[in-house]
Order: structure tokens, then sequence, then C-alpha cells
């Protein structure tokens, strides 16, 4: 059956939203069913192509069409910074009560919460309807949340369905360039061949781009940047590649600050521009005052300490992590089998390497390869906390058994300093996903730790008021001294 729509919708995935556009304008739709979908691409494409007035303008605001109800407040969203907490408030509050089963209805509320970062709620609603859309979102978010092998689960699923799409194409490109290194050529050929097949547009071209960056083929880039920027001289995301581009090619100062100058003045709400002001903001602030140090230690410096050192490090925050116990133990073939290795000196990726030699099918299966992979992300080894000889102003240990490895060692050291370090714990069971939950409390902890003025007479109310809301995590506090 010929599908009279596959222009607009290849247009779309691909990021030719002008030529989406163009096609919509020339379709040869047939009934009421197909004229809606092509409204709905054509308008979504008009929001991508920062113009979602028209879609305001267009679509009724008094419509009953739930997909166009969903799209008229998506650009709603977009066009109003001021009314965006409020628009995110009421799609959380619809995805808990009586959200429509709506393939449109479900994305353009993953958008919401994507815009918000808030990623967790924007898998929820994702996995409400099955569509190869959906699944490819679903993918974008969870390669956020660097779980590359939930993401992979996902793009097998949308290669059962069509292999050849272009929507699993793309997810796998996406796929290849988190994994980096050999994959980054896979990626780049497919979206060749995309440009080969239906041309070049300036999605393609800032994805291929992508790939050569991390490849350090910077001039290479330069060149896909520059040509779209001549098909587009607005285009954020040529913009931002363009700024990371020139930094590496060394080019003059006034080169770079001229792509800032254009991005903060025409996209002032685009996240780039919003995580440049914000560390720009940050900045400012340390040079007026110094931050806390933090460190965060569990037994082996594996999974707890670093999923905490992954979601502090990714808030700006100082930390370092460290395991306390006498060597790095993870869990082999038996249980009496365990694979060991020495703080300090084995790296993450020797650790990964020699696991996946050994058994790959297991240690993908337990989730032991993506969290070394996570690791090596991150900093190079597991390191002792024993052995360190690092000032800290908050030690946070995750186990009971690890803050009394701690104090013991705080305690039998010699005082050279007198100064004060702040020992917390955090009971945080030994998984996957109890370390993600207690990361999140984590940084909680250390939100309202940083906002002490006077962190000694404070602290003591902070974590009160955390064990009171987590009366099973066995909050312990001391005062050690360096």
């Amino acid at each position: 059956m010929t599908d009279n729509l596959f222009e607009i919708r290849n247009s779309f995935y691909l990021g030719a939203y002008q030529q989406c556009v163009h096609e919509c304008h020339n379709a040869n739709v047939k009934g009421e069913d197909e004229k809606l979908i092509k409204d709905c691409f054509m308008y979504r494409s008009y929001i991508a192509l920062n113009k979602p007035s028209i879609a305001l303008s267009e679509i009724p605001s008094s419509t009953k069409v739930d997909s166009l109800v969903a799209i008229r407040r998506f650009a709603d969203y977009t066009a109003n910074p001021e009314k965006r907490k409020l628009i995110a408030e009421e799609v959380t509050d619809e995805l808990t009560t009586n959200m429509t089963n709506n393939e449109i209805t479900h994305l353009m509320a993953s958008l919401v919460f994507m815009a918000e970062n808030d990623i967790e709620n924007a898998l929820r609603v994702l996995h409400m309807p099955e569509s190869l859309e959906c699944t490819a979102a679903s993918i974008q978010c969870l390669l956020k949340l660097d779980r590359a092998d939930l993401a992979t689960k996902e793009l097998k699923k949308m290669q059962e369905v069509d292999e050849d799409a272009t929507l699993t194409q793309l997810a796998l490109a996406w796929c290849n360039v988190y994994f980096g290194k050999e994959k980054l050529n896979d990626a780049f050929y497919i979206y060749q061949e995309m440009i080969d097949k239906y041309g070049a547009n300036p999605s393609l071209l800032v994805s291929q781009a992508s790939c050569l960056i991390q490849q350090e083929k910077y001039e290479d880039a330069q060149k896909l940047l520059l040509d779209a920027q001549q098909r587009d001289a607005h285009n954020p995301e040529v913009l931002v590649n363009l700024v990371v581009v020139s930094q590496f090619l060394g080019k003059a100062p006034e080169v770079t600050g001229r792509y800032i100058k254009q991005l903060t003045t025409e996209f002032p709400q685009h996240p780039w521009t919003l995580d440049y002001a914000a560390k720009e903001k940050a900045f400012n602030m340390h040079v007026e005052k110094s931050r806390l140090l933090f460190a965060v230690c569990c037994s082996s410096n594996m999974n707890r300490s670093m999923e905490a050192h992954g979601f502090l490090q990714n808030r700006g925050f100082r930390v370092e992590s460290f395991g306390s116990g006498t060597q790095v133990k993870l869990p082999g073939p038996s249980v009496d089998k365990p694979n060991c290795y020495e703080f300090d000196k084995v790296p993450y990726d020797f650790i990964y390497k020699d696991l996946r030699s050994k058994d790959p099918a297991l240690y993908t299966q337990n989730g032991l390869l993506n969290m070394l992979d996570r690791n090596r992300r991150i900093k190079e080894k597991p390191q002792k906390f024993q052995r360190s000889r690092e000032y800290f102003d908050v030690i946070i240990c995750l186990e009971e058994r690890v803050y009394d490895q701690v104090l013991e060692d705080m305690q039998t050291r010699e005082q050279e300093t007198g100064e004060s370090v702040h020992l917390v714990n955090l009971d945080i069971q030994d998984n996957h996903e109890e370390a993600t939950i207690g990361a999140l409390i984590v940084v909680e902890i250390c939100k309202m730790l940083e906002k002490c003025d006077d962190l000694d007479n404070e602290i003591d109310e902070v974590l009160g008021n955390f064990a009171e809301r987590y009366p099973k995590r066995n909050i312990l506090h001391t005062i050690c001294f360096y």
C-alpha cells in the first residue's frame, strides 16, 4: 500500500524541517485522518524551526483534537518561558491522572519533560504507547542517563519491527555515537547513507560533524559545519558545534565569541545557552566563595560511590570518590569466585576489558560492564580512602561498615592541621537500582549542605531533616580532624 505521507514523515525524522513543511504544503492527502497526521508533522516542524507562533495562531485554543491540543501546548511551552513551569506541572498532573492514550500527546509530553531535565517522567510517558518514534525517543532518554544497556534493548525492538526504517537507522547511529571509538565510523556512514539517499540538511551534517569531533578530526568537522551554516545561518546546533571546533582548532577568541554571542542573543532559552549561563554564574560564585569539597565512599569504589560521584560531578559539585575495603571485589561466575583487583593500580578500563574477555554475556546481563563503562568515563581507577591525603569538608559513606572503616582511619591518623571534616553515613544497598536512588539523596544532602552559611553549626539540623524523611537510611554523623 502506498504511504502518501512517507516523504513528510521521513523529512521530519531526518531533521529536514523546512523540507517537511514544503512537503506538507504540497501533499495530496486522502481523508481527515491523513490530513490530521500531515498537520501534526507540519506544526511540529514549525516549532522545531523556532516558529511556535505559527502553531499557536493556526491551531484554535478551543480545539478538541487530542494531537493538536498537545502540539499547541508544546508550542506555548516553547514560545513562553514564563509559562513553562506551569505547563510542566500540568503535564505532570495528567501523567498521574488521565493522560489520553494518544501517541502525539505522549511525544509532546516527553519533550516537555526532557526540556525540564525530568528524564524519568519522559521515559514513563514514552513507554505507554508503542511506536517507533516513541521507542526512538526512549533511546535518547536512556542515553542521557548513561543506560546504554537499556537503550540497546530498545534498539533491538525497533530492529525487529523494521530494521531499515529511517528512525531505526538513526537510533542505531545515536547508540554508536554514544559507544564511541570504532563505532563512530559506523555512525558517520549511517548519516552519509541518509545524505546520499535523501540529501544533506543541517541536522545530518551536524550529526556527522559530531562523529568527527569525537575522532579529533576537527578540520573535517569544521567543513561540514560551515556547509550546514550556509544552509541555515540561524541553526543553534550548528553554532554550538562551531564553538567546540573553534576551541579545538585554537581559533582567535573573537571567533568563538561571535558564535557564543549569536547563541545567547538569538537562542537565550536553548539548553546550551542556559547551561553556559549557569556555568558562567557558577564560576563567578566559585571565585567569590570556595565551594565545599565532598568525598563519597563505598566498599569497592565501583557501584554506589561512583553513581553518586557521577551525579554530583554532572551537577557541578567538587567531589572525589573512594572505596574503603581491602581490595576491589566484583561478583564472579559463582559466590566463591569473585573478581578481585587492587585499589589505585588497576584502571576501570582494564577491569572492563578483563571481564568482557572472561564472559561478556554474564557480565552484560548482571550490569557490570555497563557500570564499568560509566566508571571509566568519570575517572581512571578505583581509589582507596585510607591512602588519600586530600582534605575534605564532608565525607559521605554509603554503608555503616564503610563509615566505621573511614572513622577508624581518621581517628588513627596523626593530626596535622586540626581542620575539621564532617563524616556522614547514609545506608544504600549495593545494587544498581538502589545506587541510583541513593545518589539522588546524596545530591539533595550536598545541595543543602552547600547552602549552609555555617556548616559546623547547621549540619545537624540538615541531617536531622533528612533522617526524618528517610528513617531507614541510618543517617549518622560525627566530626573528625585532620
